[in-house]
């Protein structure tokens, strides 16, 4: 795992919750700790471990939820994100679990507002330099799904 968010390429589009560099220390953090405060998933690429998916309730609204992924590198371009998305949202739709979940996105992570868009997330906002990462603001862009 620390491998794979090592990586800027992987990082530099999630929230300034994943650090970078990303360190030993702060995998092993996560795997003890900071995964198990969500559902969250190892996603799992013929058996390799290709990435991370979860889904935590929004503060403001507890029926509704937000999902965050990430694939490494080398994953890239294989439906891997796709088909992980899909997968979570289906059960928490199906079980109940959320009415509605979303996304934010940074403006410039084109591929991932595909994998939304396949999974039939719609664009519902735009919301100006709402992200800012490694000194430069981005806009984020809230796609969501309703059960």
């Amino acid at each position: 795992m620390q491998l794979l968010l090592n990586d800027r390429e992987v990082s530099k589009y999630l929230t300034a919750r994943v650090s970078w560099p990303y360190s030993l220390e702060n995998a092993q953090w996560w795997v003890e700790q900071g995964s198990h405060q969500n559902p969250t998933w190892a996603i799992e690429y013929q058996g390799e471990l290709a990435g991370c998916i979860g889904i935590e309730p929004d503060p403001e609204e507890a029926s509704m939820g937000e999902i965050g992924y990430w694939v490494g590198r080398r994953f890239w371009g294989r439906g891997v994100a796709t088909q992980a998305v899909r997968q979570v949202t289906r059960q928490c739709l199906q079980s109940g679990q959320h009415k509605g979940i979303w996304a934010g996105v940074f403006d410039e992570n084109v591929a991932s507002m595909r994998v939304l868009q396949n999974c039939g997330y719609e664009l519902q906002a735009v919301l100006c330099q709402a992200y800012f990462k490694q000194g430069k603001y981005y806009d984020k862009h809230l796609y969501a799904i309703a059960g």
